[in-house]
């Protein structure tokens, strides 16, 4: 039988459950694919905190909302994530606020980085899962957004970072799930 993460999600667990036990195969990395304003995201804060909460570390690393952002669309959710990113078990790399001129202090578990530098994700990636995996044997993760990262880089550049975070993720035991958003065809 294959090992499950639930998702957060119960009705999502649902309908994964082909063998009776549903949520995310553990061990893996699962792509979330769609148009745009779907919940993709949404999903993501979900499967996080689904584990924050059951003593399950988190690598989030985001490319579409800066830390405020994130933090802040967290909050509506009635979630103050403070105490994990206090007691360690949140690690958040923020590849977007650089961009919009935010300057933030790098944290013990908050590193800046920068769509526009595909290697310094990897290489704090490598940082983030080490932190983590030692922390816990079992862990989640989350790239959100793959669409991002390519708007800014050349593909081979960004097949390669995400070559390394699914390397990562199963090498140290996490589970992973990375989004991609799908434009939107006109109808001619």
């Amino acid at each position: 039988m294959i090992l499950r993460i639930p998702s957060g999600i119960p009705g999502l667990d649902v309908l994964a459950a082909g063998d009776g036990v549903g949520g995310i195969p553990e061990n893996t990395v699962t792509l979330v694919y769609g148009p745009p304003k779907v919940g993709k995201s949404i999903f993501c804060y979900q499967f996080m905190y689904n584990g924050l909460l059951q003593g399950e570390p988190c690598l989030y690393i985001t490319a579409d909302y800066g830390i405020k952002q994130f933090q802040q669309n967290t909050r509506d959710f009635g979630w103050e994530l403070d105490k994990y990113f206090h007691e360690e078990s949140l690690y958040l790399i923020d590849a977007i606020s650089s961009v919009s001129g935010n300057k933030i202090m790098d944290t013990p578990t908050y590193l800046s980085s920068s769509v526009h530098n595909p290697t310094d994700i990897m290489v704090k990636l490598g940082v983030g899962t080490r932190f983590i995996s030692g922390n816990s044997p079992r862990f989640r993760s989350v790239l959100d957004s793959l669409t991002t990262l390519m708007a800014f880089n050349q593909e081979m550049l960004i097949v390669r970072v995400l070559t390394a975070y699914i390397m990562r993720i199963k090498e140290d035991g996490g589970t992973g799930i990375v989004t991609y958003t799908r434009a939107l065809q006109t109808i001619k």
